[in-house]
């Protein structure tokens, strides 16, 4: 028996779980980025989001100037090891890449925790955290 061809602009089953996730990210940003600084510098958290938003502007700042001298369609790896050295490139490439692991075990982390307390109010569910984890 035939599959049917899929339409065009459909999404696999994976490519719906990595949209639903992306998707979900500008969400994460405002539920959990706010309440654990809370509990660290009290009211003070826009004073710490606003410091923060100079230092990413900072690094944006050097970005598009360096694309602008180096065209290169690297990120990081080149750009760095372009002005810096082939060594510093190296390892500011794998340390990009330890930051993408990163948030992707963040992103799965809150997804689970989304999830736990999702299926907690709404089913009375009590999924144990060992299980949780492993989301």
């Amino acid at each position: 028996m035939e599959q049917p061809a899929k339409k065009s602009g459909t999404l696999s089953f994976w490519g719906a779980i990595a949209l639903s996730l992306s998707i979900m990210a500008p969400t994460l940003a405002m539920s959990l980025n706010g309440a654990q600084p809370a509990t660290m510098v009290g009211p003070a958290v826009p004073l710490t989001f606003l410091l923060s938003f100079g230092g990413v502007a900072l690094v944006a700042y050097s970005f598009v100037r360096l694309t602008g001298r180096f065209h290169h369609a690297g990120s990081v790896y080149a750009l760095a090891g372009a002005t810096i050295g082939p060594r510093a490139g190296f390892f500011s490439g794998w340390g990009l890449l330890g930051v993408y692991f990163g948030f992707i075990i963040t992103t799965s982390s809150a997804t689970a925790l989304f999830l736990t307390t999702l299926l907690d109010r709404l089913f009375g569910v009590q999924v144990p955290s060992s299980s949780a984890s492993c989301w």
